[in-house]
Formats: C-alpha cells, structure tokens, sequence
C-alpha cells in the first residue's frame, strides 16, 4: 500500500537526518489536535517553524520535527518504520552500522529516543544505558537496515499510516489528492483498459473475418460437391432409364420355366428350338395340334408382345407339324408369374 502511495507521491518518508524525535508521555488517553500539539510541544524542536509529524499510542506521543517543505498528504518519518521493526526485539539500545549511524531506544515496546550520529563509542553507549536503565546494545549491519526498511515499506499496517494520515487530512486536501494525484491515474487506467477492449475487438474481429472467409470458401466447395452428386444422380438415373429401355436382358430359364403355361403335360407338342436374337424370340414346336391354339397362350404371356407365325410344314412321316412363332420381348424382369 505505502509503495503505491510513494509512487505517485501522495506519501513521503522523511530522513532521519532531516527530523528531530521527541518522546512524550501524557498523563491519560486524550485527544490532541494539532493546535494543541503545536501549542505545547513546539518549543522542544530544534528548528523554527517546523512542521510537526505525529504518531500517538494510548498515552504516548510520538513527534518528529522537520523543516523540509512538504506538499504529500501522507508524511512517514523514516524513523517509524525502523521503530515497528525492532518492535519485537524487546527493550534494548539498536545501532545500524549506516553512515551515518542510527540509533534506537526502545524500552516497554515503546521508543524513547531516536537519532544519527558519526560514530559511537564505548562512552557513549554506557552514558545511554545509564540514562535509559537498559543492559542490551545489538549493532546491525548496513544490509540489514536496508532489509528491515524494505520490508516495512511493503507490509506497514494500513491502521499506522491512517494515523499519520489523520492529521493533516482535511477536505481541501482531500479534494487536492483526488484532482491532482488521482485523476491522471485514473484516467491512464481508463484509456490503458479502453485500449485492452479496442485490441481484443480487433483480434476477436479478425478471427470472425477469417472464420467467414473458411465459411464462404467451404460454402462454394460444397455447393460443386453438391452440383457434382446431383449431376452424376442424374447420369445413374439416366443410365438406368436407358439399362431398362435398351439393355433389359431377357432372362431365358424365365421363358423356358413359364413354357409350363404355354405346354401343357397333356398336349401333343414338343419345344423344338428355343432362340434369342435382340429383344426377339423365335421358337419352333412340334404338334399334331393347330398353331392357333398355342399362338393364343403365346399372347397371353405378360412379357410377349406382336406374337406372329412365322411359318409352318408338316412332316409326311410323322404327320406332325412343325410352327415357327417369332416373339417381341418386353417388361421381363417385371414380370408376375
């Protein structure tokens, strides 16, 4: 949270180097406005005029002093980032080997002093365990300072910062946050999401144009499969029509089977020559009976058609005659016995 709010300036953290702490204890848990907090504590600073950075906890107060010319909205002493990290280290004097030095007084979990100095000795440190009743010195490196720093720029807890935010948040600033530090934002987000929808249009666009063009393609390569299949339906109906005009072969055992109607076990006939020529029939029988009696059973076969005598001679031996029907053949295959 504090990251973003850094990025876009509407938060500041202030430098050790440029602020003086002071630590107050107040007699109960009251409420402080900053007319107030300037009116009593102002004289403890260092600086004239400062601007006055505050942080309270039930009955401590916790004031940095700077005279740094300051616009944000949001002013986090450097100071206080360290303090909440050392937090649970328990009572102890925390000096960072930075340049230049910091060093930290925290006693009861509350933080007593805080401030930079070129180097620290042996004198110094027992002149401040003295004074503060407190055994335990730790000396940090540069690294570690920097990694405590980080971490606490990213997870400092929203309910601190609101602190710092409470007091010199009015509804002008508000009103000034919003037009000069939001707005621009805001309006980058609007035209950053604008142009994500206009790009996945245009893609989404382009994949419906191709799509329609494999549509219309398919379409006309269906449509001559679609020609192709009733064109060679029409040349298999045709073929078939012509199979049952022109090449409806009779079938000969057919014939013979159904001479059984034509010669009967009773008559005097026998079937002398049995021939196809084209669609013609041409048979010869022998009988001592007349040529109208089998040229009428002749007709009444379904598939005969233009039954004729072709001629006739009788035999001197015998005195049996020999007729020669011709017969047109039609509809033999659809034939009913």
């Amino acid at each position: 949270m504090l990251k973003i709010l850094l990025k876009y300036k509407i938060a500041q953290i202030i430098s050790m180097q440029e602020s003086f702490f002071y630590y107050a204890n107040l007699p109960k848990d009251i409420k402080l406005s900053n007319d107030l907090i300037t009116l009593n504590y102002e004289k403890y600073s260092p600086f004239r005029n400062p601007e006055i950075i505050t942080y309270k906890n039930s009955q401590q107060l916790y004031i940095w002093f700077t005279q740094l010319s300051l616009d944000s909205l949001l002013l986090i002493p450097e100071a206080f980032l360290l303090y909440k990290s050392l937090q649970k280290e328990g009572d102890g004097i925390y000096i960072f080997d930075t340049s230049p030095m910091k060093v930290f007084i925290l006693k009861d979990t509350k933080l007593l002093a805080s401030f930079v100095t070129d180097e620290m000795d042996a004198i110094s440190l027992n002149i401040l365990k003295n004074e503060y009743q407190i055994e335990k010195d730790t000396i940090f490196s540069k690294e570690e300072w920097e990694k405590r720093y980080l971490y606490m720029v990213n997870n400092i807890r929203i309910k601190d910062l609101y602190q710092f935010l409470k007091i010199s948040l009015s509804y002008q600033d508000l009103y000034q946050l919003f037009i000069e530090k939001l707005t621009y934002p805001f309006i980058a987000l609007l035209v950053f999401s604008m142009g994500i929808s206009y790009f996945q249009s245009y893609l989404m666009q382009k994949k419906i144009d191709v799509l329609l063009e494999k549509y219309h393609t398919l379409k006309e390569h269906n449509s001559d499969i679609k020609k192709a299949i009733h064109k060679h339906n029409a040349e298999i109906r045709k073929y078939k029509a012509f199979e049952e005009q022109e090449l409806n072969t009779p079938e000969p055992y057919k014939i013979l089977y159904d001479f059984s109607k034509v010669i009967k076990k009773d008559d005097k006939a026998i079937l002398k020559s049995f021939e196809f020529t084209n669609d013609t029939l041409q048979i010869t029988l022998e009988t001592k009976d007349g040529a109208i009696k089998y040229l009428k059973r002749l007709n009444a076969m379904p598939y005969f058609k233009n039954v004729v005598i072709q001629n006739s001679y009788k035999n001197k031996k015998t005195g049996a005659k020999s007729i020669r029907y011709s017969i047109e053949l039609e509809g033999l295959n659809d034939a009913k016995h």
